[in-house]
């Protein structure tokens, strides 16, 4: 038995919103990193400082920049690619 036409299929997400969603999977990813590393940085710094605020002012700066870096990486790689790379349709030259 067919699904009702209502069902067959899902329109795709257009472009734009794939690379909103592939800009927010990179900064979160790098977020995620970065604050790992802040972490252990901060760590290191509220020990070796005896001042316990470097511990999340190192979270939140590590985990900014590298998530900033790591979305501007994938709206970078997001872009239309060049018709250079896509081979001629049968019967174009």
């Amino acid at each position: 038995a067919a699904l009702p036409p209502s069902r067959t299929a899902v329109a795709p997400q257009s472009r734009a919103w794939q690379c909103v969603s592939k800009l927010q999977s990179g900064f979160m990813i790098g977020g995620a990193l970065g604050g790992a590393f802040g972490f252990l940085y901060g760590t290191f710094a509220a020990i070796k400082y005896k001042h316990v605020l470097y511990l999340p002012i190192a979270v939140l700066q590590a985990g900014g920049a590298f998530g900033f870096f790591l979305a501007c990486g994938t709206v970078i790689r997001c872009e239309e690619p060049p018709l250079a790379l896509h081979p001629p349709a049968a019967g174009e030259e």
